[in-house]
């Protein structure tokens, strides 16, 4: 029987009112960091990439792969769940030792409070790069931390996935100087690091912004819906 669970990623029934009545329609699902992925390779900052990915920033951290121009989901179709990735084994017990809290909005107001004195609950991304841009030395402290945490974990994915360029996604990424905060981070992280001052094959990566910002997940879900409705999209 159909109920309002949706089961795959082609044509399902879905429940349009709760007496039962259901409308056969046609719909795609995909997760909402590999569409970010889709949108740029279609029409955004890793258009012209054979490899690529996007990190999606928000309440924690998703986003896509791109590898030899298409989507790469994995086995188990998690590849791009970047939240998961350990990034402290003394705290793998704990929500704090993923990549997903390192790197969330969360985490950015409680470094900001712990700098300024603040109650992290009282502090939004609004206000945080609000008083950033305004030069407030706290403020600006909290970010360089964030970001230096966020560019060790992109060089990571890049050593092991050597990609033409990273674009970060998320509303935050509307904010010029998070970009700048961190390809300062990384080029100190590439500056200072040790085998890369013995060999040439220790990649930096390019990063940029998703020329969609947080509307990538969006457009990659209708380019998603138009590659397997109609078997194409419009360029």
């Amino acid at each position: 029987a159909l109920d309002n669970t949706v089961y795959g990623n082609r044509a399902i029934a879905v429940s349009v009112s709760p007496d039962g009545k259901y409308l056969l329609t046609r719909v795609t699902i995909e997760n909402d960091g590999k569409c970010a992925a889709l949108a740029e390779k279609w029409k955004g900052s890793l258009k012209d990439c054979r490899n690529g990915a996007v990190v999606v920033l928000g309440t924690g951290v998703g986003g896509g792969i791109i590898i030899d121009h298409k989507l790469y989901r994995g086995g188990h179709f998690t590849a791009g769940e970047y939240s998961y990735i350990l990034t402290d084994q003394k705290r793998s017990e704990e929500a704090k030792g993923y990549w997903g809290m390192a790197n969330g909005a969360e985490t950015l107001a409680q470094k900001a409070a712990f700098y300024t004195g603040e109650d992290p609950e009282k502090l939004d991304g609004i206000q945080i790069f609000d008083r950033a841009n305004k030069g407030e030395e706290a403020v600006l402290k909290a970010l360089k931390e964030f970001t230096d945490t966020l560019a060790v974990q992109i060089y990571n994915l890049n050593v092991i996935l050597d990609l033409d360029v990273v674009a970060i996604g998320g509303g935050i990424s509307k904010q010029p100087l998070l970009l700048e905060y961190l390809n300062r981070s990384m080029n100190e992280l590439m500056e200072h690091h040790p085998i890369r001052k013995i060999t040439p094959y220790v990649p930096k990566p390019e990063i940029t912004n998703c020329k969609f910002y947080n509307d990538a997940n969006l457009i990659g879900a209708l380019y998603h819906y138009g590659v397997l409705k109609e078997g194409r999209v419009e360029e």
